[in-house]
């Protein structure tokens, strides 16, 4: 490893060190572009949420390594930040810590479910972020990249905890309690604009009179369990989120806007409605995910890469103090063999 860093860095080392950090965070972003073409097909069906997702991930990944290698090097270079980028790259694709974590966990006869899918490498990111700190707290260890890489690791955490809580929970759970307090206005209204909006819009709308239900409300398990609630009740209107179950195995996948939908149930003594909205929680998402994801980007790009700015700004300096300083030492011939 510290032979291609050697060799990479003696390529680069005409280029200044601002071009070195354009190049390599060019050279992010290409990667980020092409890895986040869905598998089979082409450039054309690239999504800019798509790449900013890959973006941020990419870049967290990518910190944990140069948190790790921060443990053993007082500085950082070109040719090392390529490396640690394949090697977050590598991680992202096989998913090493989080099957580590699973495989550690069935050892001890653990269950883990999908909310713990990502479980590896949030242990990882929490131990290389402690550890610095730690470290960091010692004059003698301290560097400028060091210092810089232990940083972001904590106030890019934290930033993602805090757009994360406020957009797809505070925000989406808005829109969402807001669109079902409109599908329990709306499933109680008169049978005529009830059936004009069940025909019109992206609804899936079912009504029937008596207490047998429709065969196709009979595999969900919310909707049934709602209706045997109101058993004994008159007249009520209820909303829930319903989820779509997973198969087993798909550990490390959780709950996304493709599982959720929307349902309202309606009781008027014998006559029973039912409301499903699958589309909405796809639109909320969406709503909430571009600024999130803007958000993060900037703040990964001016923390993480202008960070790395002022590191490679600083480590420059001393080289060019010393040749500078050799460069005007006069040609007197003091130095000649006497």
């Amino acid at each position: 490893m510290l032979q291609i860093t050697n060799i990479v860095n003696q390529h680069l080392s005409g280029v200044t060190w601002w071009r070195q950090i354009l190049l390599f965070c060019t050279v992010f972003w290409l990667i980020t572009i092409v890895c986040s073409v869905p598998e089979g097909q082409g450039f054309e069906s690239i999504t800019l949420d798509q790449v900013l997702e890959d973006f941020g991930v990419f870049l967290m990944f990518l910190g944990i390594w140069c948190g790790l290698y921060a443990h053993f090097q007082r500085d950082i270079s070109i040719g090392a930040l390529l490396l640690l980028f394949g090697a977050a790259l590598i991680q992202e694709e096989l998913n090493l810590f989080n099957y580590a974590y699973q495989l550690v966990n069935l050892v001890f006869g653990r269950e883990i479910g999908s909310d713990e899918r990502q479980r590896g490498d949030v242990i990882l990111l929490a131990a290389v972020a402690v550890t610095l700190l730690l470290r960091v707290a010692n004059p003698k260890f301290r560097s400028l990249f060091r210092i810089h890489v232990t940083l972001f690791l904590w106030f890019y955490t934290c930033f993602l905890l805090w757009v994360h809580y406020l957009f797809p929970y505070e925000l989406q759970q808005e829109l969402l309690s807001q669109r079902l307090e409109y599908q329990n206005e709306f499933i109680s209204t008169y049978p005529g604009r009830f059936d004009y909006l069940c025909q019109t819009g992206p609804l899936i709308c079912f009504s029937w009179v008596g207490d047998v239900a429709p065969e196709e409300l009979a595999q969900d398990e919310g909707i049934q369990d709602q209706i045997m609630r109101h058993a004994d009740i008159d007249m009520n209107a209820s909303s829930f989120i319903g989820v779509v179950p997973i198969d087993e195995g798909t550990v490390f996948r959780g709950v996304d806007a493709q599982q959720k939908y929307l349902v309202t149930y309606y009781k008027n003594h014998t006559l029973n409605r039912v409301v499903i909205d699958d589309l909405f929680p796809v639109r909320a998402a969406a709503v909430v995910t571009r600024p999130l994801l803007i958000f993060s980007t900037a703040f990964g790009m001016v923390w993480f890469f202008g960070g790395l700015l002022v590191v490679m700004m600083h480590q420059s300096r001393p080289r060019k103090v010393i040749n500078q300083k050799f460069t005007d030492i006069p040609d007197s011939g003091a130095w000649a063999p006497q």
